[in-house]
């Protein structure tokens, strides 16, 4: 694969501008296309495919072909038509499988790819390779996602390619095209982003662990810069993804969105363009480097972008630190100089403001105003109220003032939060107070100043029609380690409330004008989350109108919402990282949902204990050599006589499906608890599949059912592998690897006599062979992992005995295996 400066381009098949596919992308910027016959232009070799990488992909093909290989090699012909008929053969390798090589070894040549990209002096740059197709289409769907361009379009883009080299075919524009070339491969495209969302968290993430530093990621792309800045200057963390025209509103949200002292720090885009202009007064902007046309400029590292920061109107060169994030954060994913320089502090009200007169008029905004004037005023103070037990108590108790001011004494105002023992494993909770004239009895204060109050929020102009809006104000901030408390209240938390403040009155308003033209008086509660997703080093908040608990409901209803920030924050748009489920839970106080739900899942193992989660975690290795394809994420394990219910001789497929459910519920795609028996049996009845006497029957179910409930329930999709015979089972096993590489749900085996629960497979492509990764439901003993591997969960061949006794897979007996699908959602 080549990328080379693109000047004259008619000559070259399967040529497109990539700003066809997306505004985000500039036009004239980067090109892709075959190869570039006849263009007079200097090349820059970037080669997928060094000896190494080579290599790998022989030593993946069958014995037979490899023996193919070596005799064309030896007899000095060319062995690349056999290989590329292999490497397109699904049933011998296939372009997924391709495709992950090259990503998993061709790291360093990828990196360079994109670093081109990221010199301005490159540009315009034309990527290509022999067809156009899959070197270059993955180094296009890196650089695509990176810009924030949507999963979708990015498939398209790829698949585009076949209809053009398909055309090229038939015009006879590309001699020897081979036919696979001209095959529909969408799906290659889609199970491959899926393979980098689910391994690395998003193409971003891929990036930065190839070795990408944030100043070449942020010339990529335009947007705005995100950083901390302390004595010793400013130090990057990310890049917001937006267009120059939502500059504005994007600077508003991030107000919001970062605990402080994150902030929105500059802008970066093309060199001499609008964008770097509008960064603030002694903000960084980071420019593409412009180079003559024809000159040579370098490329690779994090030269290829120029720092300046803006000092009146002009930009005078600087540069940031820059620090490699992986090398920078925590095992837990937090920058390392926020856990040993800060303390992180929150702020919680929940509040019901009372508002009349015109929706979206003088009414709410006043009300608004009165609030902000409580909360962050020169009356206001605030109290530790949940830090210990003894605080909480306190501030929430029938003492009156005394009892606050017991509480407030706890925390000196001279002194830092860390007299209280504040930690990030222990994070201080703060309550607003507003300081008032204490009561004499008679309901009227003598005016000494000395009483104190919860903020009392109403307001009415006149007579019009009352409305309510519920506000859960929930405040993160990052406070210096040895900052006085009181300062610290002053400094960073009181204008940090004030911002979650307003960016709550936008969304009251936008609800409320909602509201009003659908005649509905009240709006569901404003809520503050704290979320900490991969590829961020710190915390991002957000507010969502939603009831707590949410439901399924109330979650698509935001689809749209959380889409947006996905693009702007650069995460996957198929995975669900911003859910209520997905809130962090600063003891049981941030993601109660998730917590309701992780609790669920936990309890109701046997005797009492906590059910057991990925009990195949430390098993033996496969007794079958080849390669390994197991689950994805977390899981609980469901068998026979949990939650207090006997269900042995019939239950065996309601446990594996709500080992299944687990699935879901721990990769936070749905926040609902794995149903029950008698939920599952009321679900088949509800949608027509059972009568109602159903309900409370001990009657089996099969893998039609279970899916039929999982698209009922949270409305998951599947797919069914059948064999007629048990014996049969090791010829689905290319099908089941598939499924776990680009799925890696659980699978359920129903049919034969016993239902059970598929975690993985090994499979020996050469001998045939096969070993199956059993997750037994037969169980009935104690929550024990010793007592579970090995037995209950365990490798299994076709021939051995199942844990409960009998034949693992029966002959003659008809298998279906019910394979969920993972939700392409966000």
């Amino acid at each position: 694969m080549c990328v080379q400066r693109a000047r004259e381009l008619a000559a070259s098949v399967n040529l497109r501008d990539l700003s066809s596919v997306s505004p985000r992308i500039q036009p004239g910027r980067v090109f892709r296309s075959s190869q570039a016959y006849g263009v007079p232009a200097r090349v820059y070799h970037v080669d997928l495919l060094p000896t190494s990488v080579s290599l790998r992909i022989l030593w993946e093909l069958p014995r037979a072909i490899k023996a193919k290989v070596l005799w064309a090699a030896a007899r000095r012909k060319h062995p690349e038509p056999i290989v590329a008929g292999a490497v397109a053969d699904p049933a011998v390798m296939g372009y997924l499988k391709l495709y992950n090589i090259l990503l998993e070894n061709a790291q360093g040549q990828v990196a360079d790819a994109l670093r081109l990209c990221a010199d301005r002096g490159n540009l315009p740059l034309l990527v290509h390779c022999i067809h156009g197709k899959d070197r270059t289409g993955l180094v296009a769907m890196l650089l695509l996602l990176l810009c924030g361009v949507e999963r979708q379009a990015v498939v398209c883009d790829y698949a585009l390619s076949e209809v053009l080299l398909r055309e090229s075919r038939e015009k006879r524009e590309l001699l020897g095209l081979q036919e696979h070339l001209t095959t529909d491969q969408a799906g290659v495209m889609e199970s491959t982003i899926s393979h980098i969302d689910s391994k690395y968290g998003s193409a971003l993430n891929y990036l930065r662990m190839i070795g990408l530093t944030p100043a070449e990621l942020a010339a990529i792309a335009q947007g705005l810069l995100v950083g901390l800045r302390d004595g010793s200057g400013t130090l990057l963390t990310g890049v917001l993804h937006c267009a120059e025209d939502e500059l504005a509103s994007t600077k508003e949200l991030a107000g919001a969105l970062l605990p402080a002292p994150l902030a929105v720090v500059g802008c970066y885009g093309p060199a001499g363009s609008s964008m770097l202009q509008r960064t603030d007064a002694g903000g960084i902007a980071a420019a593409y480097p412009a180079a003559a046309d024809g000159q040579s400029s370098s490329s690779g590292d994090s030269s290829s972008v120029q720092f300046s920061v803006k000092k009146g109107s002009s930009l005078v060169p600087a540069q940031p630190r820059l620090l490699p994030l992986g090398e920078a954060c925590t095992p837990g994913g937090l920058l390392r100089r926020l856990v040993d320089g800060y303390t992180p502090v929150r702020c919680t009200a929940e509040l019901v403001l009372s508002a009349s007169g015109v929706v979206g008029g003088s009414g709410l905004a006043a009300a608004f105003q009165e609030l902000e004037e409580q909360l962050c005023g020169p009356a206001s103070f605030y109290i530790v109220s949940s830090l210990s037990s003894a605080a909480a108590e306190s501030s929430s108790g029938a003492g009156g003032s005394a009892a606050l001011a017991a509480a407030q004494h706890a925390l000196p105002g001279l002194g830092p939060f860390s007299v209280l023992g504040a930690s990030w494993d222990r994070v201080p909770v703060l309550r607003a107070y507003e300081r008032t004239a204490p009561s004499n009895g008679n309901g009227n204060g003598n005016g000494n100043g000395n009483g104190c109050s919860a903020p009392q929020l109403s307001w009415a102009p006149g007579a019009a029609t009352l409305r309510h809006a519920s506000l859960c104000l929930d405040v993160l901030v990052y406070v210096p380690r040895d900052m006085p408390a009181a300062e610290a209240v002053g400094a960073v938390v009181r204008p940090a409330v004030r911002r979650q403040l307003r960016a709550l009155r936008a969304d009251a308003e936008e609800a409320a004008a909602a509201g009003a033209a659908l005649m509905i008086p009240n709006q569901p509660p404003l809520r503050a989350l704290h979320f900490l997703p991969p590829g961020w080093p710190h915390h991002l908040t957000q507010i969502y109108p939603l009831p707590l608990p949410a439901i399924e409901s109330d979650e698509e209803a935001l689809l749209p919402r959380r889409k947006a920030l996905h693009r702007l924050l650069g995460l996957p748009l198929n995975r669900p990282l911003l859910r209520v489920a997905n809130a962090c839970d600063f003891d049981g106080a941030g993601g109660a949902n998730s917590a309701a739900v992780a609790a669920a899942l936990a309890a109701g193992g046997t005797g009492g204990k906590p059910r057991l989660s990925n009990v195949h975690v430390g098993l033996p290795p496969p007794p079958v050599k080849g390669s390994v394809h197991v689950v994805q994420g977390s899981y609980d394990y469901y068998h026979y006589m949990q939650d207090k219910f006997d269900d042995s001789g019939w239950g065996c497929a309601y446990r594996s499906l709500q080992t299944l459910c687990s699935w879901y519920a721990r990769q936070h795609y749905t926040s609902r608890a794995p149903p029950s028996h008698r939920e599952i049996q009321a679900a088949l009845v509800q949608i027509g599949d059972k009568e109602p006497s159903f309900i409370g029957s001990k009657q089996w179910i099969g893998a039609i059912e279970l899916g039929f409930v999982l698209d009922t329930l949270l409305g998951v999709t599947h797919k069914v592998l059948t064999v007629q015979s048990g014996d049969d089972m090791p010829s689905l096993a290319r099908e089941i690897a598939h499924h776990f590489d680009t799925q890696g749900t659980p699978i359920m085996i129903g049919g034969g006599v016993l239902a059970y629960t598929l975690l993985g497979i090994a499979f020996d492509e050469s001998s045939g062979a096969a070993a199956f990764l059993i997750l037994d439901p037969h169980y009935t003993g104690a929550e024990e992992l010793k007592k579970v591997q090995g037995s209950w969960v365990a490798w299994k061949q076709p021939g051995d005995k199942a844990a409960a006794g009998g034949d693992l897979f029966v002959s003659g007996s008809f298998y279906n295996l019910l394979c969920p699908q993972r939700p392409m959602t966000v």
